[in-house]
């Protein structure tokens, strides 16, 4: 019986497709990309070994947890709303921004690709997420490439005392102020705070805010400011 034009094109589309599933499967397990699938309400599907190392795997611990759990508390809003354009079907591909948070706790700031990916059976859009550490980790050094399991998360970590002054810096208090609120000298708290701008390589207090704000350290949503306490080092 001869085959129909109907059928040999369907052939045709089931062949195709697994060609472009061998194909993307071997790209998700290639070493160096931390990547992670995710169903349309952003958990985690699959995920390589290199996600795994990042996050704390093995993968059946992590296969089910929402992604944004992942992330610090002040990224989720941003890539929620990047995640829903790519399940909408707004946008194919889209990037964003923000902190991770690794398995031990530590913060590392993180760049995040999204790529949409249409199911042909089912016609649902999974998410495929690239995680890449930026250049330059959240108050820390610049990591070198290979394993991301032996990069050191790098992690700026405040003292109570670190923590205190950039929140009263960001409230807009002098000097004299903080040495008042908290009984130091004026040239005690000017040396929490040039040591606090080389810990971070920033030039002056205004960029010190900045980047706090910009990395989530300080919390979002608060007033008088707050820092994290993810970024707190605890006491000994």
């Amino acid at each position: 019986m001869s085959m129909t034009a109907f059928e040999a094109d369907a052939n045709q589309d089931e062949e195709s497709s697994h060609r472009h599933a061998e194909y993307f499967l071997s790209i998700f397990h290639q070493a160096g990309l931390c990547m992670a699938s995710l169903d349309s309400d952003a958990r985690l599907l699959e995920m390589n070994s290199d996600f795994s190392r990042w996050f704390g795997g093995p993968p059946s611990a992590l296969r089910g947890r929402p992604f944004l759990d992942l992330l610090h508390p002040a990224s989720r809003t941003g890539v929620q709303g990047e995640l829903a354009r790519v399940t909408t079907g707004c946008r194919v591909r889209t990037s964003a921004q923000g902190v991770a948070l690794r398995s031990d706790g530590s913060p590392l700031s993180v760049e995040l690709t999204m790529i949409g990916v249409r199911d042909p059976h089912t016609f649902g859009v999974e998410t495929i997420v690239l995680v890449s550490p930026e250049q330059v980790p959240v108050g820390g050094v610049a990591a070198e490439h290979g394993d991301p399991a032996e990069q050191p998360a790098a992690p700026i970590m405040l003292t109570e005392t670190e923590a205190r002054i950039l929140e009263q810096l960001a409230t807009g208090f002098s000097t004299q102020q903080l040495a008042r609120r908290m009984h130091l000298s004026s040239k005690g708290v000017e040396y929490h705070i040039s040591a606090l701008l080389r810990k971070v390589g920033v030039p002056n207090r205004t960029a010190l805010v900045s980047w706090a704000h910009s990395l989530g350290i300080l919390s979002p949503g608060w007033w008088p400011p707050r820092v994290a306490t993810t970024f707190v080092r605890p006491s000994a």
